[in-house]
């Protein structure tokens, strides 16, 4: 093979390989944890929808409603809408005075009553 042979051979290589890579479509981010960062971001590594269905679905419901057997037992009121983050992390810690809410600081861990908050935010 010549020399100019071989040269284009290498840059035929070159240019299919670099559009593979162009029309790769982008990987999809893990649905359990994010990349993003700010005040109201996550923990990396817990999964708040995971947990809270886990530990808090059978009082609030799926939806946050407390349309469920143990909400409407206790006359639970649904979650308000707008409650900031630190109040939501206040609550799942300390648990609510006057009502059947519990403490969860000893159940959970800061991960994960970081990432129930900002789940709850999007109820």
């Amino acid at each position: 093979m010549s020399p100019s042979r071989i040269t284009l051979f290498f840059v035929s290589i070159v240019a299919c390989a670099a559009l593979l890579v162009a029309a790769a479509p982008a990987q999809a981010p893990n649905d359990s944890v994010t990349s993003f960062t700010g005040p109201d971001s996550p923990v990396l590594g817990a999964d708040g929808k995971a947990v809270y269905m886990k530990k808090c679905k059978k009082c609030h419901g799926a939806d946050g409603k407390a349309q469920t057997k143990m909400g409407k037992k206790h006359e639970m009121e649904p979650i308000p809408g707008k409650l900031n983050k630190a109040k939501i992390v206040k609550a799942i810690k300390n648990g609510k005075a006057n009502t059947k809410m519990k403490s969860f600081k000893e159940k959970l861990t800061e991960e994960e009553i970081d990432a129930v908050a900002t789940f709850v935010k999007t109820l």
